[in-house]
């Protein structure tokens, strides 16, 4: 049983150097398409923590008129607490927002001696609401539209934010479609690339292939060699596409921190390593092994 495998993985492995250049440039294409999911993967989990940490920070603001009595304030935020869209509601007096107001601004003299000027607290009693997806806010904005909340309601600091959200939102999808469409490309061409290397593995070794016909070799003794040539190409691609993705998340963790706080590329390469392995590990396989499948149907009639 070993024996037919040991002799397939060394007659594969003869193959994969016979035809070195050809060999490297399958293993180069594979790679890049391999490098390609890969990055897609990284991008999407980096993605939903930005899209997360933005959520955390984007909300809607609904600021009370002056005549608006603290009980009724109150109401409207235990009526949006139980609403199941809302994930968090909170309650900031005008007080709490002049002290914010100060506090943040305290080295600004100019805006402090214009809140001065004016003699009282120009800031409104408000509720900070959170909403457990993007689209949900605009129910969340229905809700507050309601003709008993409209006298007590000055204004809704939502739309200023909304497209925030929306372009997040948009900029995520659009990249997701591309970089699919990129792979793809990139995934056709390593199969033609693959096909075409496996193609010539045949054509050097059909005196051997002729021989092994005429002594009544079985169709894997025949065969098995030029999947095994195949393995190679998608276990190197395998391993130049981890270490490069490792270098580039660590290299460049810092650099894209300080462009993006809340996202640590080498904390997100750690954290999904094992799930990028497999990742890796097939689609270099099943991009070279599929070639290699179509070329011997092909080209290695038995």
């Amino acid at each position: 049983m070993f024996t037919p495998l040991k002799r397939a993985i060394k007659i594969g492995y003869k193959n994969f150097y016979r035809n070195i250049a050809i060999s490297l440039a399958t293993v180069f294409i594979v790679s890049a398409a391999v490098f390609g999911i890969s990055m897609l993967f990284l991008f999407n989990s980096a993605a939903n923590v930005l899209i997360d940490s933005v959520k955390q920070k984007v909300d809607v603001s609904v600021y009370f008129t002056e005549n608006t009595k603290t009980e009724d304030i109150l109401a409207i935020k235990a009526a949006l607490a139980d609403i199941p869209d809302v994930s968090g509601v909170e309650y900031i007096t005008k007080e709490q927002a002049l002290d914010e107001f100060t506090t943040k601004h305290k080295d600004e003299q100019v805006l402090i001696d214009s809140l001065n000027e004016i003699g009282k607290n120009p800031f409104l009693s408000s509720l900070s609401i959170s909403a457990k997806q993007s689209f949900n806010y605009d129910q969340i904005i229905s809700f507050l539209n309601a003709d008993n909340y409209k006298d007590m309601i000055a204004r809704v600091d939502y739309f200023q934010r909304k497209p925030v959200i929306d372009r997040l939102y948009s900029i995520t999808d659009n990249i997701n479609k591309a970089g699919i469409i990129i792979s793809l490309i990139i995934g056709v061409i390593a199969v033609l690339v693959a096909f075409n290397a496996i193609r010539m593995a045949i054509y050097a070794s059909k005196d051997e292939v002729s021989v092994m016909r005429l002594v009544g070799a079985s169709d894997w003794f025949i065969r098995g060699p030029f999947l095994v040539y195949s393995a190679i190409a998608g276990l190197i691609s395998f391993v130049v596409v981890f270490f490069t993705v490792f270098w580039i998340c660590y290299g460049f963790n810092g650099p894209i921190k300080m462009i993006a706080p809340e996202i640590s590329p080498f904390k997100i390469f750690i954290a999904n390593f094992w799930i990028l392995i497999i990742i890796q590990i097939v689609s270099g396989l099943a991009i070279s092994m599929f070639s290699s499948v179509l070329a011997i149907r092909k080209y290695l009639k038995v």
